[in-house]
C-alpha cells in the first residue's frame, strides 16, 4: 500500500502552505487558459511527474511531488444560463483531474452551507466560498447535497458505515425527504422499507413493502392517487354502510394576541471569530479521497 500524502505540506509561491482536502485556487498558464481567471478546487492527492513510478524498490513513494489530483467545483454560471448574483456560490463534481503544482496560486476555503452559521459574516471574509448542490459533468445533472448525519431512514448498521466514512449524502431532490424522514419500518413484516419499494397508506400513514400487502403491488399509485390497506379500506367501506358521521376535530382556539410592545432590539449580535474558525478548518470525513455517496 502506498505511503499516505495526507501528512505532506507543499508551499505555494505565495507563501501558503497547503495539504490533502485543502481547497485551492488553480489557474493554468496563459498560453494554455481558456479565459477563466481561476478554478477552486479541493487537492486530492500529490503525485510525482509523469511516468515516474509511483513507489520505489524500497516500498517508498518516489520523489519530488510535482502534480496534483484536484477535485474540481464549478461556478453556477460555467454549467447553466441562468444568472446566480451571489459570487460565493459553487458545485461541488464528482470529477478530478492530474495538474501541475505550479498551477496553484493560494488557499481558499470551501465547505458546505449547512456547516456555517453566520453566511452573511462567511461571505464578507476574503477567500471563502460555500456550496449546496453537486453538479455531473456526464449527465448535466444538478444534485441535492445532505450532510449524511440528516439520514435516518436507514437500517442501523448501514447508517453506521455511512456515517464512518462519508459526510455527504447526493441525491435527487424529490429522494431528500424519503431519505431524512424517520427510521420506516413495514407494518407486515418490520422490516426496513428502502423508498422505491415502500407505499405508504392514506389513511394510517403506516408503511408497506410493495410484495407485503394483499394482492401485492406491480407499480406505485400514479401521481396525484392514493392508496390505503387492507383494514382502512375495510374500515371505510363499514363507515360508510353504516352512515356513520367523520368526527370532527376539536378546534383550535388562536391564542389571543399580546398588547404589549415587542422587546427592542439592540443591534446585530456580535460576530463570534471563534466559531468562523473552527467551521473553516472543520474535519471533512472523505472514502477514497471523496466526501460524497450518491443515494438517489
Amino acid at each position: 500500500m502506498a505511503p499516505s500524502t495526507s501528512s505532506t505540506h507543499i508551499t505555494l509561491k505565495n507563501g501558503d502552505q497547503v495539504k490533502v482536502n485543502d481547497h485551492v485556487y488553480c489557474s493554468p498558464s496563459w498560453s494554455i487558459r481558456d479565459g477563466t481567471p481561476y478554478s477552486v478546487a479541493r487537492i486530492m492527492e500529490f503525485l510525482p511527474a509523469q511516468g515516474t513510478p509511483t513507489l520505489d524498490e524500497h516500498g517508498e513513494r518516489n520523489g519530488p511531488l510535482t502534480r496534483v489530483r484536484l477535485a474540481w467545483y464549478y461556478r453556477p454560471s460555467d454549467v447553466s444560463d441562468r444568472t446566480v448574483a451571489d459570487c460565493r456560490l459553487l458545485l461541488a463534481a464528482i470529477y478530478s483531474e492530474v495538474c501541475d503544482i505550479s498551477q496553484l496560486r493560494a488557499k481558499c476555503y470551501v465547505i458546505h452551507r449547512d456547516k456555517i452559521t453566520d453566511l452573511a459574516g462567511w461571505k464578507k471574509r476574503p477567500d471563502r466560498f460555500y456550496f449546496q448542490r453537486l453538479f455531473d459533468p456526464w449527465i448535466r445533472k444538478e444534485f441535492e447535497v445532505i450532510q449524511a448525519a440528516s439520514v435516518r431512514n436507514l437500517p442501523t448498521n448501514i447508517r453506521e458505515v455511512l456515517l464512518s466514512r462519508y459526510e455527504y449524502v447526493v441525491a435527487e431532490k424529490e429522494v431528500v425527504p424519503d431519505l431524512t424522514d424517520e427510521l420506516r419500518d413495514c407494518a407486515t413484516c418490520e422490516k426496513w422499507c428502502p423508498p422505491p419499494e415502500t407505499v405508504q397508506c392514506d389513511r394510517c400513514k403506516k408503511f408497506f413493502h410493495m410484495l407485503c400487502v394483499h394482492p401485492p403491488l406491480l407499480a406505485k399509485p400514479s401521481r396525484g392517487y392514493g392508496w390505503t390497506c387492507a383494514p382502512c379500506s375495510r374500515e371505510h367501506e363499514e363507515e360508510v354502510d353504516s352512515h356513520k358521521i367523520a368526527r370532527i376535530a376539536t378546534p383550535i382556539v388562536p391564542k389571543p394576541k399580546s398588547t404589549l410592545p415587542a422587546p427592542r432590539q439592540r443591534g446585530r449580535p456580535r460576530k463570534d471569530l471563534r466559531q468562523a474558525e473552527k467551521e473553516e478548518n472543520m474535519e471533512i470525513k472523505h472514502f477514497k479521497m471523496w466526501p460524497f455517496r450518491y443515494f438517489g
